[in-house]
């Protein structure tokens, strides 16, 4: 990976290598999608600056700040404005087994994450979960907050992974461990070697309705995937897929980022999620180059998959999505003037993205009729 890649968090992919320590950008995070109670799109805002890193989780999100420390907020979607940019307001990292439920309604300055009543820091990747979050921090241990736990004896970690109720990690010798955070599953309590061999420098996790979608990328450029998939065998790569240098994992869909710029993507693509080009007849599954509106997306350099739809951020710092939020009645968007881009994430029905430019920062501040605290 280039120099911006390794600094910026590539959506649920993960970062490998240490976040450079040279002086960075001061990067703005916006957020934007479906309010899925009212039915319409929800506000483009403006949620934070000097973020160096993005992860969406099902309901959750969380910025990796240039200090090391981390901003969880959350939507409450037993409420009406379920997309309101939310902050979590207590310490959910208590070490109690309990999520935050705690919710603020509006942007505050109190969504640092806080583990035994001191501010989480030295972070250098984050990965969140259904109700769980992960940071991976600089000596190469990893710390959890919410309804999770961490197995004893993981160091030396490179890259970490978070979805539904499992995580991943990538040790320093190219292994891969995982975990069930959910009590009731036959994981839970056990740390299980994936059973994919080594030399993995990359993980993502798509959570499906039958369980996790996992796929690794390898060293020499091919992938490796495990866990779930359905008799169709959807989740397993194309045959020959090479040259990849980026993975990403949605409920559905799986994306490579080939060396080239240009995007494959395979499984359930019943609106287009996986490749662009919908297919019609069932089971829905298909295979193949991402094509936009009959033209192959190219120039690409990070990808993200999320619920029904999927994102892939170009190299002159604008964005691209295809496939449709909200139980596919809503297509999956980009707002107008977004420009500068430099990282992307994709939550269930909404999307994260860091830009530099302060101008379209401030623009979408005064669009939502909020102020950045961060």
């Amino acid at each position: 990976m280039n120099t911006l890649q390794k600094t910026f968090l590539l959506s649920s992919m993960l970062i490998v290598g240490q976040v450079a320590q040279a002086a960075l950008p001061v990067g703005y995070v916006i957020e934007w999608g479906w309010n899925t109670s009212a039915g319409k799109a929800a506000p483009t805002k403006l949620v934070l600056s000097n973020a160096v890193a993005v992860s969406a989780g099902r309901f959750h999100c969380l910025a990796l700040k240039n200090d090391g420390t981390v901003v969880r907020w959350t939507g409450n979607s037993g409420v009406a404005d379920f997309f309101a940019n939310e902050v979590g307001t207590t310490d959910d990292g208590s070490g109690g087994g309990k999520p935050d439920t705690t919710y603020a309604k509006k942007i505050i300055t109190n969504g640092l994450v806080k583990i035994d009543g001191r501010t989480l820091g030295d972070v250098v990747s984050v990965a969140a979960g259904d109700t769980f979050s992960l940071g991976l921090k600089k000596e190469r241990t990893i710390v959890s907050w919410g309804e999770n736990y961490v197995p004893s004896g993981l160091t030396n970690i490179m890259a970490i992974a978070a979805a539904s109720f499992s995580s991943i990690a990538v040790k320093a010798d190219g292994t891969v461990v995982e975990w069930a955070s959910q009590k009731g599953l036959p994981q839970y309590g056990q740390l299980l070697q994936a059973p994919i061999g080594g030399n993995v420098i990359a993980v993502a996790i798509g959570a499906t309705y039958q369980g996790t979608r996992n796929v690794a990328l390898k060293k020499d450029g091919t992938v490796a995937r495990w866990g779930s998939e359905s008799i169709y065998n959807d989740a397993t790569p194309p045959i020959g897929l090479s040259n990849v240098v980026a993975i990403a994992a949605g409920d559905g869909q799986t994306l490579a980022l080939k060396n080239d710029g240009t995007i494959i993507g395979w499984g359930f693509n019943d609106v287009g999620q996986a490749t662009g080009i919908p297919t019609t007849n069932a089971p829905n599954i298909s295979a193949g180059q991402v094509t936009i509106e009959g033209q192959v997306l190219v120039n690409v350099v990070s990808i993200a998959a999320g619920h029904g739809y999927s994102m892939a951020l170009k190299r002159d710092g604008t964005i691209v999505t295809w496939g449709r939020m909200v139980n596919n009645l809503y297509p999956a968007t980009v707002p107008a003037g977004l420009s500068n881009v430099v990282a992307i994430a994709a939550g269930d029905n909404f999307c994260l993205a860091i830009t530099t430019n302060t101008a379209v920062a401030e623009k979408f501040s005064k669009q939502a009729g909020v102020s950045p605290h961060y």
